[in-house]
């Protein structure tokens, strides 16, 4: 049994070093936990003020053209990966990527890893960006609206 805990030590401490990395460039961190399958809540926001309502279903994030940010998924990525939509209902940025166009453009710096994503919202995606979701789910279900602030 001891043997048991140790492990589940260990990897608890290796998803919040891989978080901690993450979030080290990062301008704003937005801690998402999902409501079973239902919904998305945002737990914690480091970095900016406005970005959500804590602890509210699927509530809208509003994002600011030009900051980097690190969604932590509390949710995992085994059960609830998170993604960004766009406008025309594409994967715009996918926990689980596939060298989508932003996830490959050097300026979104996109990384996606067990703990979330990170990325910048350059002006190009956040003309782009609709919503964010969970991908193991189908549309409305984990999913709301991304609104964009300019600086």
């Amino acid at each position: 049994m001891k043997l048991t805990q140790l492990k589940q030590g260990v990897i608890a401490l290796l998803f919040l070093i891989l978080s901690v990395a993450s979030a080290q460039n990062a301008d704003v961190t937005v801690t998402m936990q999902n409501v079973d399958s239902s919904a998305w809540v945002v737990k914690r926001v480091e970095g900016a003020a406005g970005v959500a309502k804590l602890d509210t279903e699927n509530t809208p994030l509003t994002l600011i053209v030009g900051k980097r940010y690190h969604f932590v998924n509390l949710g995992t990525l085994q059960i609830h990966p998170f993604a960004v939509r766009g406008k025309n209902g594409d994967s715009l940025l996918n926990q689980h990527p596939q060298d989508r166009p932003f996830e490959t453009d050097p300026n979104v710096n996109f990384v996606a890893d067990d703990a979330g994503i990170t990325f910048t919202l350059t002006p190009k995606l956040a003309a782009q960006v609709g919503t964010y979701y969970c991908t193991a789910h189908p549309a409305p279900l984990m999913e709301a609206p991304l609104k964009i602030r300019k600086p």
